[in-house]
């Protein structure tokens, strides 16, 4: 149960993070701390991903690598 709840967690703090590059808000400010919470975030994602592979826990491997894929993207948005 923990686990789903964490890992839903994550999926909604880098969705929050992924619409806040989409809005009409965005300015260098909000660039650089977005930017900061997800460098902050990334590692814990990863390392999500990994302990899920390591035991064998499919839905806590599939949300974290869907977090792994959207924080990429957002990374990749940002840098633009």
């Amino acid at each position: 149960m923990m686990t789903l709840i964490f890992s839903l967690l994550s999926l909604v703090v880098l969705s929050i993070l992924f619409y806040t590059i989409r809005s009409s808000k965005f300015n260098e400010n909000t660039r650089y701390y977005t930017l900061l919470i997800l460098a902050a975030l990334m590692p814990a994602v990863f390392f999500t991903f990994i302990y899920s592979i390591w035991q064998y826990n499919i839905f806590l491997w599939i949300s974290s690598f869907f977090g792994l894929i959207m924080a990429l993207c957002y990374l990749m948005v940002a840098n633009k």
